[in-house]
């Protein structure tokens, strides 16, 4: 065989093997850029990134217990505040509430008091 033949078969294979590695190249792109392989790649990071966050919430509760305390008791307060009050109102000086009701009632016209004038 000449010298010629032979590069041109030493040729003819690199040509083959590059090929064949941009076709592999190619498969892999389009494996990757397939939407369900990026939305699961997405999800997957989006669920590190919250356990992450997660952890670091819970680390910094942790640390400052006292304050985080203070502050859900303040908003458990607040949210509460109405029942808190009927509940003391209660206790303390009667149901002043019902008192409260009826004069109101008293004030109303009497179609919307449910009564016939």
């Amino acid at each position: 065989m000449s010298l010629i033949a032979s590069e041109l078969d030493t040729a003819k294979a690199q040509a083959e093997a590059a090929r064949q590695r941009l076709t592999a190249t190619m498969v892999a792109l389009q494996a990757r850029l397939n939407p369900k392989a990026l939305a699961r790649e997405a999800l997957n990071e989006l669920k590190e990134t919250g356990e992450d966050l997660a952890r670091s919430g819970a680390a910094a509760a942790r640390r400052n217990a006292g304050p985080i305390a203070g502050i859900a008791a303040t908003l458990g307060l607040v949210l509460a505040r109405h029942q808190l009050s009927d509940l003391i109102s209660h206790f303390i000086g009667g149901d002043e509430t019902a008192t409260d009701q009826a004069s109101l009632e008293d004030d109303k016209p009497a179609e919307l008091q449910g009564k016939k004038p």
